[in-house]
């Protein structure tokens, strides 16, 4: 019998193998982890940081087999993701400390002192965001990491709401033909 082909791990809060890759409403139950670097645009394997955490947490069994945690025995998943995203916040500018409390004066002041229309079209996407109960200042538009980093922050405030609400975490391998059948 061939092997079948592993494209991403499916990291969600339910049994995909019983319940199905989709809701009824077409919504995936899970979050997809590529388990394959991209061939065709290297550019885009950068600033993976969900597959650099569970390649570093699983090992030699990422994309191999799947795994299943009790509720509230994979709070090291949970640090792991915070871990990197501090690693991350390091090369980011944080919004200085006197401005904390008022993070959009801060963003108004940079804007108007750096406003050139002829040469920075990108100075309109300049803001501020909150990780991890600091502000920093990020361009989406501009930098791919600071939109790698916003959307692995939504990753990790929904594995950190299920952590705390008591959900089991199951890590499952998705075959290409798995998702397919499931569609």
């Amino acid at each position: 019998m061939p092997q079948e082909k592993v494209d991403k791990i499916i990291i969600s809060v339910e049994d995909i193998k019983k319940v199905g890759l989709y809701n009824t409403d077409g919504t995936s139950i899970g979050i997809g982890v590529r388990i394959q670097d991209y061939q065709e645009n290297p550019e885009w394997n950068e600033f993976d940081y969900e597959k650099e955490v569970f390649e570093e947490l699983l090992g030699e069994d990422f994309g191999k087999k799947d795994f299943y945690y009790e509720s509230k025995t994979w709070e090291f998943i949970v640090d792991a993701v915070e871990k990197k995203i501090r690693e991350v916040l390091k090369t980011i500018k944080k919004v200085p400390e006197e401005h904390q409390q008022n993070p959009l004066a801060y963003i108004r002041a940079y804007k108007e002192e750096h406003y050139d229309p002829d040469n920075d079209w990108n100075l309109k996407y300049e803001d501020v965001e909150n990780f991890l109960g600091e502000f920093y200042h990020h361009n989406i538009r501009k930098h791919r990491r600071d939109l790698k980093l916003y959307y692995f922050q939504l990753f990790y405030n929904n594995l950190k709401n299920n952590y705390e609400e008591g959900y089991p975490l199951y890590i499952s391998v998705a075959t290409v033909e798995g998702q397919k059948k499931q569609i």
